[in-house]
């Protein structure tokens, strides 16, 4: 049916797969009024954002970003207005980790700046989640992340970061060779202060990242964070004039 022969709204003679892209246009985390709004239009629109799901994906996504927060301490309202996202020590798991991965990758939170996610529950599917989401470049002004995460980096999504905060996790000289792995290939050349207190970390990966500095690794590092008696790694550091503690 064509849109003069529609009897009803102009809405009502748009194909499904034109509604379907309006419908993606609108649905957007921060206000999901408008594509409930868009739905409630006509019979046909609201038919095809059923069909499609898009109307339950949003309601669902919107109401796993609220329980979130409220688990985190705060409100959806607050979360998506602002720039600090402080959320160490909350008890965020991996499943949380999937929820917030979503919430990035829907581009709700473009203005966020720095995250904190250090001192929780966060396991390897956890990382995974989050990397994916940060590895497109969902949140292009991030500039500080308290985590647990090698696979975004390797991905070079935070080419800004100017701090990185990584302690009180679980990592080992399996991942942190991972990491001094992926700065070894030019990722995070602005970072400034990098953070590895409280891990398991041994000399494998001690030793790993002391390579990688000595090869022009993180060319902007101004201080490391280990806590260790690590006489290769304090020496590379002493050779950038790198602080080291």
């Amino acid at each position: 049916m064509s849109r003069s022969d529609a009897s009803g709204p102009p809405l009502v003679g748009l194909p499904e797969d034109a509604i379907s892209i309006l419908g993606g246009y609108l649905a957007d985390l921060k206000m999901p009024t408008w594509l409930v709004s868009f739905a409630s239009t006509c019979s046909a629109v609201l038919t095809t954002l059923q069909v499609g799901g898009q109307l339950a994906k949003l309601h669902e996504l919107h109401l796993a970003a609220r329980t979130l927060c409220k688990k985190a301490g705060s409100s959806w309202h607050d979360v998506h207005m602002s720039r600090h996202m402080a959320w160490g020590a909350r008890k965020i798991d991996n499943a949380d980790c999937v929820v917030l991965s979503k919430i990035f990758a829907s581009g709700a939170l473009p203005q966020l700046m720095v995250l904190r996610l250090n001192v929780n529950h966060i396991g390897d599917p956890g990382l995974i989640a989050l990397s994916d989401a940060l590895g497109k470049g969902v949140l292009p002004g991030l500039l500080e992340l308290y985590l647990n995460d090698k696979d975004a980096l390797a991905m070079g999504a935070l080419s800004q970061l100017l701090e990185l905060r990584l302690d009180s996790n679980q990592i080992g000289d399996v991942g942190l060779a991972a990491f001094a792995e992926a700065v070894g290939k030019g990722v995070l050349v602005q970072l400034e202060l990098l953070d590895l207190e409280f891990n398991r970390i041994g000399n494998l990966g001690l030793a790993a990242l002391a390579e990688a500095l000595g090869k022009g690794a993180l060319a902007g590092l101004k201080v490391l964070v280990v806590y260790k008696d690590a006489p290769a790694l304090r020496a590379a550091c002493e050779a950038r004039a790198i602080s080291y503690h």
